[in-house]
């Protein structure tokens, strides 16, 4: 009878640590997919910004103002906001191009976002910064705009990084059809030039 209880016992515990393994291994799934989920859609705005930007081809023939209305209706076309047709305010478009990290303050984010953002605009930003925001829209966001900030082209490249990046955060408070709209018309300026 004793060996009987010994062995049940030793069944169970053995049961029971192959269910606290099984438990263990979907739980680490689960993080793994979420945090797969959350790099794939960081990924994807920035994907989505530059094949837009990039599919646009500015017409030296055309005036300025007549590429950003073109440009609009490129960004409308690719990046339905869901919310109708999204257009330049070209007032909030002169703020933007003129801005500097200042304006980022004014922005609709937590106060750890509008640190991390400011800290991307300066070259100073670090990876644990991400953990203090708790806001997944924001945490994708801040990945959107280190990677949108790493890109680079030549032609004064550092100074209209940084104006598309303040463009894009702003832009980001509504959605993503405006943050590629004001980023992209930022980066647009550059023609001019």
């Amino acid at each position: 009878m004793k060996n009987f209880f010994l062995w049940a016992v030793a069944i169970s515990a053995l049961c029971s640590s192959c269910e606290n393994a099984d438990e263990q291994l979907v739980e680490n799934n689960n993080s793994l997919r979420t945090k797969t989920t959350v790099q794939s859609r960081t990924v994807n705005a920035f994907i989505v910004y530059t094949n837009v930007v990039n599919s646009f081809i500015y017409n030296y023939n055309e005036t300025h103002d007549t590429n950003l209305i073109r440009y609009q209706n490129h960004v409308n076309n690719i990046v339905p906001s869901g919310s109708g047709t999204e257009v330049i305010d070209f007032t909030q478009l002169y703020v933007l191009e003129n801005a500097n990290n200042s304006i980022i303050e004014q922005f609709n984010y937590t106060t750890e976002t509008k640190t991390a953002i400011i800290a991307i605009l300066n070259n100073t930003f670090t990876t644990d910064m991400l953990a203090t925001i708790t806001n997944s829209q924001e945490y994708d966001l801040v990945n959107t705009l280190y990677a949108i900030q790493q890109e680079g082209n030549g032609n004064n490249d550092d100074y209209w990084k940084q104006k598309r990046s303040i463009a894009f955060a702003y832009g980001a408070q509504y959605n993503l059809t405006k943050a590629i709209l004001y980023a992209g018309a930022v980066d647009l300026k550059k023609h001019t030039f």
